[in-house]
């Protein structure tokens, strides 16, 4: 989960690896006070929250999202991951749509009042995304570029691992094999996307100076980088992703 916006009737379920911390940033500019958005990783908190974008209405307590915010601001960017990871929070930032649907119904509201929608990546370019960020040097200096010399390697081991499948971003926007959001918006089109995702609900955006925040592996290409085995390896281990976005391979 990333934001509930109440006003404009829409909620926006996080990924990871398909610029969905840029699309956030975005969106929050479209939330209102009482709208949940829930906080980013500090550097990017910080850069939100100097436009007037700040995280809110995500933990128990207003006074710790103000702290956090505040420890943003500041620079103290271990301080404050350190801070939010101990802070008691009802929204998390990434929490899959069916949480989200959960506690949304707890509260009086119904998932089907609302426009959700979600970003996935074709595997090729997510795969070799997850492999190239670290959190911790983004954290630190903005950094997350890393060596490819092995990468071949590194893949077929995380492609491999008992825990690949739980990392998927289908796990995010599907439950039980069938999407839960009324939009998987394609990472390969996202400014296309945004704007006839946004122009129904909040009117035609401005998308000149839509950001572009943990940049990444976009400039790469899989194809050029993977070897064809593992390239296949990587279609058979996410045939459900390639299926729910309707990539055709």
């Amino acid at each position: 989960m990333t934001i509930i916006n109440f006003e404009h009737k829409f909620i926006f379920i996080k990924t990871r690896k398909t610029a969905s911390t840029s699309v956030e940033a975005f969106l929050r500019r479209f939330s209102g006070a009482a709208d949940v958005v829930t906080q980013l990783t500090p550097r990017d908190e910080k850069w939100c929250a100097e436009r007037g974008w700040p995280s809110r209405n995500y933990a128990v307590s207003r006074d710790a999202e103000s702290q956090y915010v505040a420890l943003c601001q500041d620079g103290k960017f271990d301080e404050a991951l350190k801070f939010v990871e101990s802070t008691r929070r009802i929204y998390v930032n990434h929490m899959p749509a069916h949480k989200v649907k959960s506690v949304l119904e707890r509260h009086g509201y119904r998932w089907e009042d609302f426009y959700s929608f979600s970003i996935e990546r074709h595997p090729y370019s997510w795969v070799l995304s997850y492999l190239l960020y670290d959190n911790a040097s983004y954290n630190a200096s903005g950094a997350c570029d890393l060596d490819l010399n092995d990468i071949n390697r590194r893949a077929i081991e995380f492609l491999e691992s008992d825990g690949f499948a739980g990392l998927m971003n289908c796990n995010f926007y599907a439950w039980e094999g069938r999407s839960l959001v009324n939009k998987v918006m394609r990472y390969e089109n996202l400014r296309d996307d945004i704007s006839s995702v946004l122009a129904p609900l909040v009117g035609e955006p401005d998308m000149t100076d839509f950001p572009f925040l943990k940049k990444n592996a976009s400039h790469l290409s899989p194809v050029d980088i993977f070897a064809p085995s593992t390239l296949d390896l990587i279609r058979s281990k996410c045939g459900q992703v390639l299926e729910l976005a309707g990539y055709d391979s």
